[in-house]
């Protein structure tokens, strides 16, 4: 199912996965991965609000899977606490992204990585286009690991 997911996506040109690499030929074993993050109520951000992630990814010839999801925490004093200043969508969108990188930074792939993401404000951070001033911890996490791993 995934893998037929993935494959209309592509031929779709779906505008709701962005690339952040575009130079992987795809024709070639890679390693490709999606991230997404979330909030229920994202009008009304604050510390308290909920917001998640998740990540997952496969080599792009074989049909097993690596996932990983969790929350946004906000309370420094949280092992699991990340940056996050509110729960909100983009929060959750970069702890997607943060959180994936850490893994490959841990475990790097000896293949091309391919990362998809449906969400323009990291896209537009990774590309250097945006340099926000809020998530500012995040942020600086995110562009780190990004330039380790580029």
């Amino acid at each position: 199912f995934q893998e037929a997911t993935d494959d209309y996506l592509h031929q779709q040109g779906s505008p709701h996965l962005r690339s952040i690499e575009t130079a992987v030929d795809e024709s070639l074993p890679h390693l490709a991965a999606f991230t997404d993050g979330s909030c229920p109520n994202n009008r009304t951000v604050s510390a308290t609000n909920p917001a998640g992630w998740g990540y997952a990814f496969h080599i792009s010839n074989e049909d097993i899977w690596t996932d990983a999801y969790g929350g946004v925490f906000t309370d420094p004093n949280n092992p699991q606490y990340g940056g996050a200043e509110v729960g909100s969508n983009n929060t959750g969108e970069l702890q997607a992204l943060i959180e994936l990188f850490d893994h490959l930074i841990r475990a790097p792939p000896r293949i091309p990585i391919l990362v998809r993401t449906d969400s323009q404000y990291c896209m537009d951070i990774l590309q250097g286009i945006s340099h926000p001033t809020t998530h500012v911890h995040l942020v600086t996490l995110l562009t780190s690991d990004w330039e380790v791993l580029k």
